[in-house]
């Protein structure tokens, strides 16, 4: 809010968007509420009134919004940190075509994940949604083992979106002779290897894994690719990471973050 005349707040639902933004403001119009969302229908610079910095929260309620925090950054001479805006939704086709402008250079946004492992505990909403109560995923590890795996990458990318730097990315690997690594993290120049693994039985074909993506990588020395910053097999029981004897990092996944 210091750099930029309005930020816009994005990311799943029940991450705390409007919580966070609400103790960044001074006032709040809400767009779930009918009448105010009415009223901007008629006027969307209805829904920009207020003390300032003015929250507009579920703007996508009415879409034109954005438009008129554009235009009401560029009147006040791009003055900083005077609105905010969240939303639960992303815009359907026909709601995109009734905003004109990117808003680059007025409007900011900002990406707000959800707590990690070391916050919260669980992946309770996932399991809730999948019924998977404690005893049926003692009886099903596949799914208990889907669910680690999705909530180790949820974690790598909340940690990774606090480093500095464009274009630090994470993807999954597969190549053409079947070899698979969960994570692979690029952050500027430096790259790193990440298998999941919801037994630590199993850190010994995860790290197998790790090293043959390496050596492929590495093989080649006319691509000149880098070696990786490290390899890690995190795991979902114990109390101690270790390094190998292959170099390969064994990490609890209740340690990220610690």
């Amino acid at each position: 809010m210091g750099a930029f005349g309005c930020v816009e707040i994005i990311g799943p639902k029940w991450c705390g968007k409007t919580w966070a933004a609400l103790s960044r403001s001074a006032s709040v119009s809400k767009l779930d509420d009918p009448a105010e969302r009415d009223a901007a229908e008629v006027d969307p610079k209805l829904a920009l009134i207020g003390d300032i910095p003015h929250l507009v929260d579920e703007w996508q309620g009415v879409p034109e919004v954005w438009d008129a925090a554009r235009r009401y950054v560029d009147d006040s001479g791009n003055k900083r940190g005077q609105l905010l805006l969240t939303g639960s939704t992303s815009l359907k086709k026909d709601a995109r075509e009734r905003v004109h402008h990117s808003g680059t250079g007025r409007i900011a946004r900002l990406h707000m994940r959800p707590m990690t492992l070391v916050e919260t505990g669980d992946s309770s909403i996932a399991a809730a949604l999948l019924g998977a109560t404690p005893p049926r995923l003692l009886k099903d590890t596949q799914t208990l083992g889907l669910l680690f795996e999705n909530l180790v990458i949820r974690d790598l990318r909340v940690f990774l979106s606090t480093y500095a730097g464009l274009g630090n990315e994470l993807w999954y690997y597969r190549d053409d002779r079947g070899l698979e690594v969960d994570a692979i993290v690029e952050c500027g120049d430096r790259w790193a290897g990440i298998e999941v693994k919801l037994s630590d039985t199993k850190a010994d074909e995860g790290a197998s894994n790790l090293l043959k993506l390496r050596d492929r990588v590495t093989s080649n020395p006319d691509a000149k690719n880098a070696e990786p910053a490290f390899l890690a097999v995190i795991v979902g029981r114990g109390s101690l990471a270790y390094m190998r004897d292959d170099g390969v990092l064994v990490i609890p996944a209740s340690l990220l973050g610690a």
